[in-house]
């Protein structure tokens, strides 16, 4: 595999991880005048519930050109 499958292949786990997220996790509570995220875990949280799904689709779909390219690379047929 060369540098670019790579980067896709890794750049498609993060978002796809990413898009998992608010399935799994609640929303954090934010009540009062500062209702920032509290620490790192919060704004993570906060950043992919902003992605509203974007992130999984565009990170399973990079998977799948991921796939496709590592497949041509080695010439096999699908």
């Amino acid at each position: 595999m060369n540098i670019f499958t790579v980067l896709l292949l890794f750049s498609a786990g993060f978002l796809t991880f990413l898009g998992i997220i608010p399935f799994l996790f609640n929303y954090p509570i934010s009540d009062g005048p500062n209702s920032g995220p509290a620490n790192s875990w919060e704004l993570i949280l906060m950043i992919s519930y902003g992605g509203m799904g974007w992130y999984l689709l565009i990170g399973l779909g990079l998977f799948i050109l991921t796939v496709f390219l590592v497949l041509k690379q080695r010439k096999l047929k699908f």
